[in-house]
This record gives structure tokens, C-alpha cells and sequence, in this order.
């Protein structure tokens, strides 16, 4: 049986996304593939639905997904499964593909214990979703050979832009603004930093991965026509730095150095401070209230961080209450609550929303004009990206690996001096003063070289127990599985070189 990501907490998948390809749907028509296709297919008739129909295409895209999950290195592909994402692949198109007859093809070899088929989720109200997971096992990776193939997957997928925009409104992606083109700053940039990661080894919990393409995101507002330059998002599949949690980041190495990470704490409430020209004192946290549940300061930190978005990015009062109501109405909902501590009776939820909202807006009064302003995350969000944007800049100029995630920064621990210097210089630069900036340090590891090493390599049958029984601890096993073919592979390019 296929497992649903919706029914998993968020971290399930992020212990081993670090080691999955993105794969865009396409069936790789090439004579090296020809022979698995024929006896997987074989393999797996039995099995499907409609054994007369032919599935022949559909093996073929599951293959080459393997294929290209093995070029990289990775344990299995991303990708999308619902209807409206699967037939929008620039490759797919003309090749006859059906969505239903792949599901029944990943359906059957999950049967026979080939992979692990976890189903992405559909959009939300924002238009976020979650690709689908496969997770191969090495019965059906070794059916290629990847020297045969490999040549088919460039560094740099076709699909791949440094830069893209897309419409406030419709979330969908537009075409590039005049002035974004292919010899702007920030095609240029982002290209530069690109080609330094290509080069650097990257491992995650001791474990080597794919280094991340990154990718620069516009927003553009139909109705004024201002462009917003926003975050950088890694393209692709390897290591995802803006959704891996703080101890994860916190075991990433490059180049077998050490890492730090830095950030800026508060950096939204604390541009706007700024923006008024208040300086606020060294002790205020524009996320902490007073409060009586002593024993979660940190949970309660995490959720008024959640209650500032809704304040600050809803278009009323009103609004901005029902958005908190339906984060604590989500969370009674759910399997794996965040917020057990606080709230369990349906009953109280009106009220303990307007009591959140209440008192983190008294404790921010003094920028109260900036509250409910639908586009504001748009002019902070550009704010911070021009920040890191021009220290990742510097470094890179340098040659010098860095890794980010929204407002942070991760880095070489031998470049902490320089890399805090670099943030007061372009928040001053940017800003006018750097009266607000508090840089908060994520982690520190200082050991000069980081030994890499194999680890325990679980078999699938011990791998599918764990999963009825422990999801997170399969999902570690998955990643284990990942490792020793991540660190084989990286071993021989040591061995070419």
C-alpha cells in the first residue's frame, strides 16, 4: 500500500529529502534502458490492475526516474503525481504518457518490495503542495547501468532557470521582467554560486548528497506592476537548506569542513523597528509574551512567530484572527500536534485566537501601521534578500562554498569573523544603521576536518517492518540506505580524480 505524506509530519520526509532527485515525468528512449524495461515490465503484469492494458511507457519513466536517482547519487526522485502537474512536463508531451497506468506501475512494485511510494499532497490555499516520494530499493537500481545512461542527465537540468517570477495573485510563473534577463545581477549571481556548490562536496549528518542548485524567485504584482526580489530556493533535489530543521543544518559539512550557521533574530519585526526609527533594547523579542506556560517558552515562541505572519500579512483584524484560528483548528485536527500544551477543547479556540492576537499586537504596538498589510512580506521579504543575497555575493566571489535558508546563512566555521562582519556591512549598507541587528548564531561546529564515514546499510524486509511500525525510524534507515550508495559514488569520483 502506497503511504500518504499527509499523513506524516513534515519532518518524516525531510530525514531523507536531502537524498532524492527532482525528476520531471519523461521516458528515457534509449537502447540501455530497453532490456530492464522488458523484465521489470514482465516482472510486474501480474500485478496490475488491468494486465491487458500496455504499461510498457510507464515502466520506462519509472526506470528512467532510477536512472537518474542513481546518476546523482540519490535513493529516489521527487515528482509530481497529480493530474495537473504530471502532463506539464516539457519532456512528457508527445510520449503518450497516462498518470493512472504509472501509479498502477509504482503500485506493483511497491508489491513486490521495488521501492516505497509516499503520495505528495495537493495545493492549499497559498498553492503549496508536496511532490511525491519514491524511495528505490538496490534490486531495482541495479537493473541499470548507470554508465550506460548517465550522460542522458546533465549537471544542469534543461529545466533549470537561475531566475523566475511569478504572479502574486495566481502563484503561477510569468514571464521575466525587462531588466532580469540572461546578463543581470542576478542571473549572473546566482549562475557564479551555482558553479562554486558544483564543486564543493556537501554532506548532511555525515552523509554525502547532492550539492543544491539555487534558484532566485521574483514576484510581481499584477495591479502596480512592481517586481520584488524574494528569496533563493534550491532547484532540483540534494540537500533542501530552507526546510531541513536546526539539527539537521547544524551536521552539514563542506568540503569536510566544519560548519557555522548565522541568522538574524527577529529580522521582520526588527526592519520595521527600524523603519519608525526605533531602537529596541537588547533584551526585546518581538516573538515573546508574557504567558503561563512556562514549561514551553520555546513552543510558545515558535507559534507567536506564527501569530506575527497572521498580524502582519492579513488584510484586516478580522482576518488576521481567523487565520489564527485556523492554524489551531488545523492542529486539533491533526495526528501530531504542536500545540497539545495549549489547547484541546474545540470550544476555546475563538478565544484563545483572539487572546494570541491581542497580546502580540500590544507587546508590538509601536509598529502597529504596519499591521494587516497583504503586501507587506513582500517588502521585507526583499529587504533580507538583498541583505544575505549580497554576502553570499562577497563569499562567492571568494570561491568560497555557503549554503542559505531565508535569513541565515551557512558556512566554513574558519569564516565566521568575516561572515558577521559582511552582515553588519550590507544591513548598514541597506538600512542606514545597524542599531537593530542582532546576529544569532544556529551553531558552531569547530573540529578541523570531518571524517566521513559509511554506515549500517538495512535491508528492505527490515526496512518495511520498521515502517508499519516506527515511521521516523524508517525514514532514518531510508536515509542510511542513501548514505552508503551516496558515499560509494562520491568514492569513485575520488577514485577517477
Amino acid at each position: 500500500m502506497p503511504h500518504y505524506l499527509e499523513n506524516y509530519h513534515n519532518d518524516f520526509a525531510d530525514q531523507f529529502d536531502a537524498h532524492l532527485s527532482r525528476f520531471y515525468i519523461k521516458a528515457l528512449k534509449v537502447k540501455a534502458l530497453d532490456k530492464p524495461v522488458k523484465t521489470l515490465n514482465e516482472l510486474l503484469k501480474p500485478h496490475y490492475k488491468h494486465p491487458t492494458h500496455d504499461h510498457t511507457n510507464e515502466v520506462r519513466v519509472l526506470l528512467t526516474a532510477a536512472a537518474q536517482a542513481k546518476k546523482e547519487g540519490n535513493i529516489g526522485v521527487k515528482l509530481p503525481l497529480g493530474n495537473d502537474l504530471f502532463y506539464n512536463s516539457d519532456a512528457s508531451r508527445g510520449q503518450k504518457l497516462n498518470n493512472d497506468r504509472f501509479k498502477c506501475v509504482c503500485l506493483a512494485a511497491e508489491k513486490l518490495q521495488l521501492l516505497d511510494l509516499y503520495i505528495g499532497t495537493q495545493a492549499n490555499l497559498d498553492g503549496e503542495r508536496r511532490l511525491s516520494r519514491i524511495v528505490f530499493t538496490n534490486e531495482l537500481m541495479n537493473m541499470i547501468e548507470v554508465d550506460k545512461v548517465k550522460n542522458y542527465f546533465p549537471d544542469i537540468p534543461k529545466e533549470f532557470k537561475p531566475v523566475i517570477c511569478k504572479d502574486l495573485d495566481s502563484k503561477q510563473e510569468i514571464k521575466l521582467p525587462k531588466g532580469y534577463g540572461v546578463d543581470s545581477l542576478q542571473q549572473t549571481r546566482i549562475n557564479a554560486w551555482n558553479e562554486v556548490l558544483k564543486d564543493t562536496t556537501v554532506t548532511i549528518n555525515g552523509v554525502v548528497t547532492q550539492s543544491p542548485m539555487y534558484q532566485k524567485h521574483l514576484v510581481k504584482c499584477a495591479n502596480t506592476k512592481e517586481v520584488f526580489t524574494v528569496r533563493n530556493y534550491v532547484f532540483g533535489g540534494g540537500i533542501q537548506t530552507q526546510s531541513n530543521k536546526n539539527n539537521e543544518r547544524s551536521t552539514i559539512t563542506l568540503n569536510a569542513e566544519c560548519c557555522t550557521g548565522l541568522d538574524v533574530k527577529s529580522i521582520h519585526p526588527n526592519l520595521l523597528y527600524t523603519k519608525v526609527g526605533i531602537t529596541v533594547a537588547e533584551d526585546f523579542d518581538a516573538y515573546t509574551v508574557n504567558h503561563d506556560h512556562l514549561q514551553y517558552k520555546t513552543e510558545m515562541r515558535d507559534l507567536m512567530k506564527v501569530v506575527f505572519m497572521c498580524i502582519l500579512f492579513s488584510g484586516s483584524k478580522s482576518g488576521a484572527t481567523n487565520a489564527i484560528k485556523n492554524k489551531l483548528q488545523s492542529d486539533l485536527r491533526s495526528e501530531k500536534r504542536k500545540y497539545s500544551w495549549l489547547l484541546n477543547d474545540e470550544n476555546e479556540v475563538s478565544t484563545t485566537a483572539k487572546h494570541l492576537h491581542d497580546s502580540l499586537a500590544n507587546h508590538n504596538k509601536p509598529i502597529q501601521q504596519f499591521f494587516y498589510s497583504k503586501k507587506l512580506w513582500l517588502e521585507l521579504q526583499s529587504k533580507d534578500a538583498e541583505i544575505f543575497d549580497n554576502v553570499i555575493a562577497d563569499l562567492v566571489e571568494e570561491r568560497e562554498p555557503v549554503l542559505s535558508w531565508h535569513d541565515g546563512v551557512v558556512f566554513p566555521t574558519r569564516l565566521k569573523q568575516k561572515v558577521s562582519e559582511l552582515i553588519f556591512k550590507h544591513w548598514d549598507a541597506v538600512l542606514g544603521n545597524t542599531a537593530n541587528l542582532v546576529i544569532k548564531e544556529e551553531f558552531c561546529n569547530t573540529a578541523d576536518v570531518v571524517q566521513i564515514k559509511r554506515v549500517f546499510k538495512p535491508s528492505f524486509s527490515t526496512r518495511n517492518k520498521l515502517v508499519a511500525n516506527d515511521p521516523v525510524t524508517i525514514a532514518h534507515c531510508v536515509k542510511q540506505i542513501g548514505a552508503c550508495q551516496a558515499i560509494s559514488q562520491q568514492n569513485q569520483r575520488v577514485s577517477a580524480s
